[in-house]
This record gives C-alpha cells, sequence and structure tokens, in this order.
C-alpha cells in the first residue's frame, strides 16, 4: 500500500498491507500490520499485530494483537494485551496481559490483567484483575479490583472489590460494597454498599 513501512531502516521480518500500514517503522521485529494506518506511528515494538483501520495507530511495545477498527488505538505503553472487535481498548494506554474482546470493551483506562468479553464490558477500567463477561458487564467499574461478572449488566456500576456477581443486573448498581457474592438473575440489583454479603437466587 501507499507508504507502507516508508521510514523503515533495521526492522527486520515485518508485513504491511495497507495505506500508510507500519509507515513510521524505524526498528522492531516480527509485526503484522494490515489495514489503512494500521500501526501507522509504530516506530518501535516487536511481534505485534495490529489488523483494522487505525489498529495499532501508536502501538510501540511487544506482544500485542488489534483485529478490528481503533483496536489498542492508542496504545503506546504496554504489551501482552489482546483486543478483538470494534474499538476494543480503543482509548487506553499502560495496560499489560488483557484481554477484550467485543464493541468497545475495556475502551478506555489502564489496567493489569483483566479481561472484558461482550459489547462495553469494562468499557471503562483503572484497575486490576477484573473479569467482565456480558453485554454491558461492569461497563461503568472506573474503580476497584479482583471482581467477576458474569451476565449482562452485572456489576455494571461497581466501584468496589472483591466481588463475585453471576446473572442479569446482578449487582447492578453496587458502588461501595466489597466482598460480596450474588447468583442470580436481578440478585442485589439495588444494593448500592454493605460488605460480606451472599444472595443465591432470583
Amino acid at each position: 500500500g501507499n507508504n507502507a513501512l516508508n521510514f523503515n531502516t533495521t526492522g527486520l521480518g515485518n508485513i504491511a498491507m495497507g495505506d500508510s500500514a507500519l509507515r513510521c517503522r524505524m526498528v522492531g521485529d516480527n509485526s503484522i500490520a494490515i489495514g489503512g494506518c494500521a500501526m501507522y506511528l509504530s516506530f518501535s515494538g516487536n511481534s505485534n499485530i495490529g489488523i483494522g483501520y487505525k489498529s495499532l495507530f501508536h502501538g510501540v511495545n511487544d506482544n500485542n494483537v488489534g483485529i478490528g477498527e481503533l483496536t489498542l488505538g492508542l496504545l503506546c505503553n504496554g504489551s501482552n494485551n489482546v483486543a478483538i472487535g470494534y474499538y476494543a481498548q480503543a482509548a487506553g494506554d499502560g495496560n499489560n496481559d488483557n484481554i477484550a474482546i467485543g464493541t468497545c470493551s475495556l475502551f478506555v483506562g489502564g489496567g493489569l490483567g483483566s479481561v472484558a468479553i461482550g459489547t462495553c464490558a469494562l468499557s471503562i477500567n483503572n484497575e486490576n484483575y477484573n473479569t467482565a463477561i456480558g453485554y454491558y458487564a461492569m461497563n461503568k467499574a472506573n474503580a476497584g479490583e479482583c471482581n467477576t461478572a458474569i451476565g449482562a449488566n452485572a456489576l455494571q456500576c461497581n466501584c468496589a472489590g472483591g466481588n463475585v456477581a453471576i446473572g442479569v443486573d446482578s449487582m447492578q448498581i453496587n458502588r461501595r460494597g466489597d466482598y460480596n457474592v450474588s447468583i442470580g438473575k436481578s440478585a442485589m440489583e439495588l444494593s448500592v454498599g454493605g460488605n460480606n454479603n451472599t444472595a443465591i437466587g432470583s
């Protein structure tokens, strides 16, 4: 493509397909960029894959995979991430060892070792070791670590830590409560605080 690998100096084993793909690559090896402006400003970094328009646009670290438009688009500092889906991990930086699958999953924020699967799952995440599976699961969780949310809207507004919510709308508006377990549709749905509670059943 036009301007693909335009500035390459010492990089080895790189593949660029698409207009301005890997355009600013100077050093760094074994990366693949497919799509318009994919990995455009990635002047260094090794073993990255960016597939899709502006995927891994700024990527300069190692071992990242972005598949979809603007996946990992603003990631300048971070390694070992996987983002699949439109805008997955698009606006996050400083992320390491995260997996995001779904439109806008893990959209913004940093963090370590989190998993987001589903549309807008964990879309605002600034903490570590959170797992969100389901449509809008932990969607507004801008604080709190070591949480698990499985089900649409589970732990949607969570800002606390150590919670487990399984089921649609489970612990949906929890803001301050730590170390709670809720299993079932709408279990503890309206609980905003309180610690060390267990609720099982719809």
